[in-house]
């Protein structure tokens, strides 16, 4: 039941409750006795229904949030199995046709879960891949570049995880230029 049903109710009940009390307060036959007991009535429902109210709702915020954390363990999920399949297709020094099929399977199954800069920079990734994979064999720079965009997937997958707030002390360009610095020091084509 939405709230507006809710709040129809509860004021449909104290303005009949209202109506009641007041026809026994002007009535001159009541006793003493007799306001007491509408008036414990009157507070028990409008208590009841107050409690109603808010633990409806409660429970509204409590599976909404459920939801939400079944889907981050989806989305974390799925992440984490692309990473790990990335790396390992990274690893192999031929790309064979498999690996693209992999990769397409991988895309079907963010496409429901991941945020569209993931998928912008899942994308960016796929097309130097492709590229790389109609080459006999992958250089040490091609191979460096290829990592340096499967870095710039993680730092999306981290933003669309942490729902956009990367840390406030550090922007989001801050963080994709320290991945990135750190993949120039680990590139071995330089030396």
């Amino acid at each position: 039941m939405n709230t507006f049903k809710k709040l129809i109710i509860i004021a449909l009940i104290l303005f009949f409750g209202y109506l009641i009390l007041r026809m026994v307060l002007n009535s001159e036959k009541t006793e003493p006795f007799t306001y007491e007991i509408f008036a414990a009535i009157i507070g028990f429902t409008i208590t009841a229904l107050t409690t109603w109210s808010l633990l409806g709702k409660q429970t509204e915020n409590e599976l909404n949030k459920e939801v939400r954390i079944r889907f981050l363990t989806l989305k974390t999920t799925i992440y984490q199995e692309l990473i790990r399949q990335l790396e390992d297709i990274v690893r192999k020094e031929k790309i064979t046709h498999e690996d693209i099929i992999e990769l397409r399977l991988l895309s079907q199954r963010m496409i429901f879960i991941a945020g569209e800069n993931v998928l912008v920079a899942f994308n960016k990734f796929v097309i130097r891949f492709v590229r790389l994979a109609k080459n006999e064999k992958i250089s040490e720079k091609d191979l460096d570049d290829l990592l340096d965009e499967m870095s710039m997937v993680s730092v999306e997958i981290r933003n669309d995880i942490l729902d956009n707030k990367v840390n406030q002390d550090m922007d989001v360009q801050s963080f994709e230029k320290l991945i990135l610095k750190t993949n120039e020091l680990m590139d071995f084509s330089d030396n």
